[in-house]
């Protein structure tokens, strides 16, 4: 990481993307279906942030090999506030192989340890990580698709 800065790098080998996650990415949520419980419609219907990992031996839980990292999203824009939740901004991601046919597969939690979290699955391709996402609470079920790009110093995604 420190050679590149912290970026992440997707580098291509035979049209196949490396399998790293280790590194900092610009992420984009848009939502499509918001909570159908909720009282009043999200200010936005995409947010931007930024998401780094770095390889771990373990998940939160001690179960999985995988990556372990933080985030900076405004999740309450697209109306995924959840009230009283003061956590640490965690996520832990793991490749999906043993469960997709897909080799470049990936799932990610967002607050992995809280009631409410958000899933989101994506599959590498030669310039990040595309995938939809699932958020559940009491609330009902919201969801959308989201991209991950490597980061790229002091430039704001144009999309947001």
């Amino acid at each position: 990481m420190a050679c590149n800065g912290g970026r992440a790098v997707i580098v291509t080998n035979g049209g196949n993307a490396n399998r790293q996650l280790t590194g900092i990415w610009d992420i984009r949520l848009s939502l499509e279906r918001p909570y159908p419980l909720e009282l009043t419609d999200p200010p936005a219907h995409r947010v931007c942030g930024t998401i780094g990992f770095v390889d771990s031996n373990q998940d939160v839980d001690g179960k999985v090999d995988g990556s372990a990292g933080v985030y900076q999203i405004d999740l309450t824009r697209i109306g995924l506030n959840w009230i009283n939740d003061t956590r640490f901004p965690a996520a832990i991601a793991h490749h999906t192989d043993e469960r997709f046919a897909n080799q470049d597969s990936v799932a990610i939690t967002l607050k992995p340890d809280g009631q409410e979290r958000i899933q989101l699955a994506g599959v590498y391709g030669t310039t990040g990580i595309d995938g939809r996402w699932t958020a559940r609470s009491s609330r009902g079920t919201a969801s959308g698709v989201f991209t991950l790009r490597p980061h790229v110093p002091d430039v704001r995604p144009s999309t947001c």
